[in-house]
């Protein structure tokens, strides 16, 4: 897909929201738009914040959700650069940063269970008004911002999408007035350079913009001693966002975002200790000692199974535990995380009548490409790649209106997600060179709405549903072929809407075109003594499911909360509150899993905070990864996954502790 595709794509949207607007501007409406769009409510003497968690502007103390919220000043003080610095910053927020590329948010322990970029992780992001469905988005940089808020617990009712353990919103500074601007540079080791900057103000009476971007480069803290090869642990990435903001008549205002992200050759991911490993009898790698030879791998003594041997980079011998001699691959490409992130979002906000009408059409479009080195040597040894390509296009209509003690909001939601994904993981010595390509088409359409009902004086009842419709069309093909090591045969699966191969499993077909629904409820009670005092009990029910190679279902989660907002003067601000809840995983659809995509291989320490504390003095440790259960333990372990990816065929067959060609047979003779 070319630029010209995204810009064809852009307009389109320009078009929806135009569609939107002649009811506007026809009944000649008056007042302001809502709170995207309106200037930020006054502050009262208690330095309140503003926050959007239930779609419209309110006092943190009146909103009866789990939230911390972080202000610009706040996030400047805390040196928050990226999304994932926030996790120093808000409470039972953590994260998995298996590379830049890759950010998987946890929330009150609710999180994506690998890193697969297919899947919806159970923690929905936003930036502004874009919904971020792969953790591939979700870890746009930071810049620019009026504050971050991030929603604790289900928040299934208005944000709908994928919001199982909470919702993370990115709101930034918006186009203003007068003209002002900023620049800045931050300066850190490691040669690293932060630049960030803005410019706003009005291009016409009632047409302003806003233009901000950010550029972060370092040479990064992990040493990368084969010649020729970048460090690795650096970022190297920048990012623009302009707005437009039109105001064509009074109570009508039109957003435009434009926002786009390019990380060329970022080598921020994969970075992995030596240590040369020898299969125990369990078939686990087991650290080999500097005059140990491997029976199993016939090779010299104290080197790895391709004979390569490096003490001063091999930790159990004394060896500079943060460095690596990982190299490219002659047949690959050079070791990176390449991705480009295309965003356009339209929001129109008119009032007409008594009534707050908001229309919002995103379009999104991503491309990635991630290469590491997993034998962290010199040799043409092993690999992990995964490569993809996803469009995304959604539009929101949502109306609000007060009608006696009644605050009622409603709305549609649509979206449809069309993703292409190219996986690898080819250990090339041994010839085993496994590999699979899938895709995954989404549409989703849901309807929903929220009651606030102010019954008695301090007392609000909420109460909201939400209704969902997702069709999700797969296609899956794996090829493991035959190894030497063990005698394990080439297996091959193919899974989609016209073929099931191997013959012989309980799915078809039409198993590979599947439509899920279900329904969101919230129900709350507010009691309210004094103007800065809330005390609240809620209970919500959510569902949310991805489809992936491996298990996959739905998800169904209770929760039940109850607490009272808290404020803590100068610094950031929450809810909090003591908590119940249960979550169940119902199984729907399972794609196999081949020895191509692994999940939990990553160590977390590869994170972006990490590389941020470290920029900062603060030595932080890094774990280097044994190259344990290498080629021999892949294998075995192939029969395991490929055991499970049959049981997700429908059949009977165990997972395997280690490699068999008979146990493998039997698994292979049930297709």
């Amino acid at each position: 897909m070319n630029m010209r595709t995204h810009v064809a794509c852009a307009a389109l949207s320009l078009l929806g929201a135009i569609a939107f607007t002649p009811a506007a501007f026809a009944a000649g409406a008056t007042g302001t738009g809502d709170a995207a769009a309106a200037p930020a409510a006054p502050q009262d003497t208690l330095n309140d914040i503003i926050v959007t968690a239930q779609r419209k502007a309110e006092r943190l103390q009146d909103v009866g959700i789990s939230v911390t919220a972080l202000a610009t000043d706040q996030l400047k003080q805390m040196d928050v650069n990226n999304a994932t610095d926030l996790v120093r910053a808000v409470p039972s927020l953590k994260l998995n940063a298996f590379s830049s590329s890759a950010v998987v948010w946890n929330v009150r322990g609710v999180s994506q269970n690998d890193y697969g970029d297919q899947q919806e992780p159970p923690v929905a992001v936003y930036q502004d008004d874009s919904y971020s469905s792969s953790i591939n988005t979700a870890s746009f940089p930071i810049f620019d911002l009026a504050r971050v808020e991030v929603l604790r617990g289900p928040q299934g009712t208005l944000f709908g999408r994928n919001a199982t353990g909470g919702a993370i919103q990115f709101i930034s500074n918006k186009p203003t007035k007068e003209f002002e601007g900023y620049a800045s540079e931050t300066i850190g080791s490691y040669s690293a350079r932060i630049y960030e900057g803005a410019v706003s103000g009005p291009l016409l009476d009632n047409l302003q913009f806003r233009l901000a971007g950010i550029k972060d480069d370092d040479t990064g803290y992990i040493t990368d001693v084969s010649p020729g090869e970048a460090n690795f642990g650096a970022s190297r990435h920048y990012a623009l966002r302009g707005m437009l903001a039109w105001q064509p008549f009074d109570g009508t205002n039109v957003g435009l975002t434009l926002r786009y992200m390019r990380s060329p050759h970022e080598r921020a991911g994969g970075a992995y200790g030596f240590q040369p490993a020898c299969p125990n009898a369990q078939l686990q790698g087991a650290i080999e000692g500097p005059n140990q030879a491997c029976p199993f791998w016939g090779n010299l003594p104290g080197t790895d199974g391709n004979n390569y041997r490096n003490d001063a980079i091999t930790p159990s011998r004394g060896g500079n535990p943060w460095t690596t001699a990982a190299t490219g691959s002659p047949t690959l490409g050079p070791l990176q995380s390449d991705r480009r992130i295309w965003d356009s979002a339209l929001r129109v906000d008119s009032k007409i009548g008594g009534y707050d009408l908001v229309s919002i059409t995103d379009y999104q479009y991503w491309r990635k490409n991630y290469l590491e080195d997993d034998d962290s040597s010199p040799q043409q040894d092993s690999n992990f790649y995964i490569n993809n390509q996803v469009s995304q296009i959604s539009q929101e209509l949502r109306a609000s209106h007060t009608f006696g003690n009644h605050d009622l909001t409603a709305g549609l939601f649509g979206m449809h997600i069309v993703g292409h994904y190219v996986g690898g993981f080819p250990i090339f010595f041994i010839g085993y060179v496994p590999a699979v390509r899938y895709s995954e088409d989404t549409k989703s359409y849901a309807g929903f709405a929220q009651d606030e009902w102010r019954f008695a004086d301090n007392f609000k009842l909420i109460a909201g549903l939400r209704y969902w419709h997702d069709e999700r069309v797969a296609s899956y093909y794996g090829a493991a072929p035959a190894s030497d090591l063990d005698g394990q045969p080439p297996v091959t699966i193919i899974f989609n809407t016209h073929q099931v191969f191997p013959a012989g499993s309980s799915l078809t077909p039409a198993d590979a075109d599947k439509n899920y629904s279900g329904v969101t409820a919230r129900l709350e009670l507010d009691y309210k003594p004094s103007e800065n005092v809330l005390y609240y009990v809620s209970y919500n029910r959510l569902d949310g499911h991805s489809i992936r190679p491996g298990p996959s279902g739905v998800s169904e989660r209770h929760a039940v909360q109850a607490g009272t907002p808290d404020r803590l003067r100068g610094r950031r601000q929450g809810n909090p509150e003591r908590r119940d809840g249960d979550q169940r995983q119902r199984l729907s659809l399972r794609l196999p899993r081949l020895p191509g995509i692994r999940a939990g291989r990553y160590d977390s320490n590869h994170s972006q905070s990490a590389r941020r504390s470290e920029r900062i003095g603060n030595r932080t440790a890094l774990s280097p990864r044994h190259r344990a259960d290498f080629a021999a333990g892949h294998v075995a372990r192939a029969v395991t996954r490929l055991s499970h990816s049959v049981a997700g065929f429908g059949i009977d067959c165990e997972p395997r502790s280690a490699a068999s060609t008979a146990l493998l047979g039997q698994c292979v003779g049930k297709l």
